[in-house]
């Protein structure tokens, strides 16, 4: 068994792998939780990939079994034009690499929709150019109420409609709406940009999203340890390019 340590930026993931087949992912707060969960799994190989705490913590505690540490020097199975290689977060490298070892050679637009919604384009070519990066609805719903003097923290809710009655239920309008507009909106600029586009949704909001947008999505929540796990792989089968 190889468990695959995801540490985001609200919460952290550890996956579990049997096989190669991700089979269980247990959703943690803390570091205890973390090596608690570590201890009760026991596994053979941990990966570990984090924009949120400091692998050398998990480190520190578990001697015993070995540890794969991805950051931002590890090989991946495609070449970067970014201008800031050492910036480009560990999370957004993961959700690449699984989707374009799942669809090499085309057009793909990666859109992660957790604490932040990132977009990261990568050409048939193997070459990953860059995206974006906006506010996750969490961040909307937070940044209204803590800088405005009146507003109250609203709290998600899938139903909003384009034209809200009271203010809890126009800023539910004004956040919800208007995410699902930018994604829209962005994919149309690529769609005009690149042909034949394919496109992966990844993150905690993800199914949701999709299930809004109505177009032809990959929707995959868990991409971030599916693609940890595909940068282990790459840089253990003597395959790099």
């Amino acid at each position: 068994m190889i468990i695959v340590i995801d540490s985001g930026n609200t919460y952290t993931k550890v996956g579990q792998f049997d096989n190669g087949k991700l089979n269980k992912i247990y959703k943690k707060e803390s570091i205890k939780e973390v090596l608690q969960t570590i201890r009760m799994l026991n596994p053979d190989k941990i990966v570990a990939g984090s924009v949120n705490f400091s692998i050398e913590r998990i480190k520190e505690h578990i001697a015993d079994i070995p540890i794969y540490s991805i950051d931002n020097k590890t090989p991946v199975p495609f070449n970067l034009n970014y201008k800031t290689p050492d910036t480009l977060g560990i999370d957004r490298k993961a959700v690449i690499t699984y989707a374009w070892e799942k669809n090499p050679n085309e057009n793909i637009l990666v859109i992660d929709a957790g604490t932040c919604i990132t977009y990261d384009f990568i050409g048939k070519d193997g070459i990953y150019l860059g995206g974006g990066i906006s506010p996750g609805l969490e961040m909307r719903f937070r940044s209204l109420h803590e800088y405005t003097a009146n507003l109250p923290e609203v709290a998600f809710q899938e139903e909003a409609f384009l034209i809200g009655d009271s203010t809890r239920n126009s800023i539910l309008s004004g956040v919800i709406n208007g995410s699902i507009a930018e994604i829209k909106g962005i994919i149309k600029q690529y769609e005009e940009k690149f042909n034949n586009l394919t496109i992966f949704m990844s993150g905690g909001s993800a199914i949701f999203f999709e299930s809004k947008i109505k177009r032809s999505i990959f929707a995959i929540p868990n991409m971030g340890l599916l693609g940890l796990f595909c940068i282990y792989e790459y840089n253990n089968q003597s395959r790099k390019v």
